[in-house]
């Protein structure tokens, strides 16, 4: 039991203690604010319940939403764009718990925030009011009695966790879970001090910041009660008074300390049962008194406080003022989505700033800022302040090309007067790109199939991944030469009454033919024909292949005698020059017949032709 003999009239001192875990409000004084977002709930992520989920109701006109996290002492503001409604907290395990509250933002600025949602920590929180003792004559029973946690968990509790300790060397004398709020240890020594950890448990398991720790201390007496000390008028003896202890082991003596500053310059041996004792305290100093019950093991201590006239006033303590905050807010930036290309975008994106202060708390935090113009590493930079006027920057770059690449084509070969290409044409591409710069170009392409209205594609993309479709068509391919034939026989033996009649036909399947190739159809001495193709042409300019083919003509003398009046009859030649020549050939006279056919056509009125003449003669001479 202690006594504070002070002195003066009217001395007081005050103590304050105040744990302050604060948020910004970020209230926009703009008319034109929006609404706090309704409906904020805070749940457990269904696939990982490690994962806090906070979800609300959208607010029209919300560009963003901005996110005020309070975990402990900790705070963090960041945003989410206006097309989401939820954001996934990724806690560190069972034992993380977090305030959340959210407003919307415009372009006006931030609006009003609502009221914040708890995530309860998975795990139960720590018990409450643990009344520890000991018990029975002896004391050699210690007791524990507690409430449960104010805060279960995210699933029921389990039991209970109790550990029994032996304080002075860290010992675990026993380790159990139990579903009661109470325990009863027997057989400790009462002599000795215990340590009793009860941790609350669920399927999550526990907390550290849950273990409540309580001593069962050794079986000794308890406080003495109703301390008075009381200085004799004019005089330096004071007397002390107190009541017993009610409870714990019988006292067998009691210690009156006396001291100025402390209780050590003197005392006073008082044997139980006795409860008042006289000390002498030297006038105009403040005295500090303390009363304690002893036994075997040990005492408790009751404080008393004495006012002294005679001693100077003491003046009030000097409350120290806390040193400003010097640590500095934390600020991170990040981008709405990933880059599409080399570290380039190819559509607006927005730079969102996270604010973390673990004191005072966030007092500003930059908005985000959308990025929607072309353009290399453009800085972005984001400033946070705490409560106690810390400030911290942090800047990134974004590069942005949202503009697609451009191309131009060439076609390397010259089309004739028809558009026909009889060469295989081939495209180049020419790319470009003011921003990004390119990326991919079509190779060039040789157009090598034949055909009408012939193309080549390809894709240009630049370093940011805008892409453009590269197209050449309308080209028209013919590298073929057209087809011709002999037509109208086969390489074989005629007679002279069945003679061919040879022809050329040309044809082209691309572009078409042009021109025809012509027939010219030569013999040699023995009946041996000719027909020689040539000339022929397709509409792109290709030229066809000179083609030949060769047939025997044989005679005889009734073919010849037939050919013979087949030509004085279109001469309307005389009977009797008919009768002569066939005369000759069946008679074998082939000279005769071939004189008499050549003055033929010297005649006034002739029979035969020049060339009519040439050719009887021809099959004449084969014959002879």
């Amino acid at each position: 039991m202690g006594v504070r003999l002070l002195a003066g009239t009217g001395a007081a001192a005050v103590a304050a203690s105040m744990a302050l875990t604060g948020a910004p409000a970020f209230a926009s004084d703009a008319a034109g604010a929006l609404p706090a977002p309704q409906g904020l709930t805070v749940t457990r992520a269904a696939d990982d319940a490690t994962r806090i989920v906070a979800a609300w109701q959208p607010v029209d006109g919300a560009r963003f939403y901005r996110l005020d996290l309070l975990q402990g002492s900790t705070e963090t503001v960041t945003f989410v764009p206006g097309d989401t409604t939820s954001y996934t907290i990724p806690t560190t395990g069972a034992c993380v718990s977090y305030k959340v509250r959210v407003a919307s933002e415009n372009a006006d600025g931030p609006g009003e925030y609502g009221d914040f949602a708890v995530a309860g920590t998975l795990a139960p929180t720590g018990i409450m009011g643990a009344v520890p003792g000991r018990d029975g004559a002896d004391g050699s029973t210690g007791t524990i009695s507690w409430n449960p946690p104010t805060w279960a968990g995210e699933a029921p509790l389990t039991g209970y966790r109790m550990q029994l300790i032996r304080y002075s060397d860290g010992v675990v004398l026993s380790d159990e879970v139990t579903t009661v709020t109470s325990h009863r240890f027997p057989g400790l020594d009462p002599a000795r001090t215990y340590l009793v950890q009860v941790t609350p448990q669920n399927q999550y398991g526990s907390c550290s910041t849950a273990v409540g720790k309580s001593l069962i201390d050794k079986y000794k007496p308890a406080d003495p009660t109703g301390a008075t000390a009381t200085r004799r008028a004019g005089s330096t003896m004071v007397d002390v008074t107190w009541n017993a202890p009610t409870g714990g082991a019988t006292p067998d003596y009691y210690l009156v300390n006396y001291g100025v500053d402390k209780p050590n310059t003197g005392s006073l041996k008082v044997k139980a049962p006795a409860t008042a004792g006289v000390i002498n305290l030297a006038r105009g100093k403040n005295w500090m008194v303390e009363v304690r019950a002893y036994n075997v093991n040990g005492s408790g201590v009751a404080a008393l406080t004495v006012t002294d006239p005679t001693a100077p006033v003491v003046p009030a303590p000097v409350v120290t003022v806390p040193a400003p905050e010097k640590i500095a807010p934390t600020i991170t930036a990040a981008l709405t989505r990933a880059a599409d290309r080399d570290g380039w975008h190819t559509g607006p994106v927005s730079v969102i700033f996270t604010c973390v202060d673990a004191q005072s708390g966030v007092a500003t935090c930059t908005s985000p800022v959308t990025l929607t113009a072309d353009g290399a590493d453009q800085v972005v930079t984001g400033t946070v302040t705490d409560k106690a006027g810390n400030a911290a920057t942090t800047s990134t770059r974004v590069s942005l090309d949202r503009t697609a690449p451009a191309y131009s084509a060439s076609v390397d070969g010259t089309a004739n007067a028809a558009g026909w290409y009889r060469t295989a044409p081939a495209v180049s591409f020419t790319c470009s790109d003011a921003t990004s710069g390119v990326a991919d170009c079509p190779a060039p392409v040789s157009v090598t199939t034949d055909g009408t209205d012939q193309g080549v594609t390809g894709t240009v993309t630049d370093r940011a991944g805008n892409t453009t479709a590269a197209a050449v068509t309308g080209l028209d391919v013919d590298t073929t030469a057209p087809v011709v034939r002999v037509t109208g026989l086969g390489d074989g033996t005629y007679p002279l009454g069945s003679l061919p009649a040879a022809g050329c036909d040309t044809t082209d399947a691309v572009s078409g033919v042009a021109k025809q190739a012509g027939l010219t159809v030569t013999r040699d001495a023995k009946g041996r024909y000719t027909a020689t193709c040539a000339g022929g042409a397709d509409v792109a300019g290709n030229a066809a292949a000179t083609m030949t083919a060769g047939w025997t003509v044989t005679a005889n003398v009734p073919d010849l005698i037939a050919l013979t009046r087949r030509y004085l009859t279109a001469n309307n030649a005389t009977v009797g020059l008919g009768q002569d020549l066939t005369n000759k050939l069946e008679h074998g006279q082939y000279d005769l017949y071939a004189g008499k056919v050549l003055k033929e056509p010297k005649d006034k009125k002739a029979g035969l032709t020049a060339a009519q003449a040439d050719e009887l003669v021809y099959w004449a001479r084969l014959l002879g």
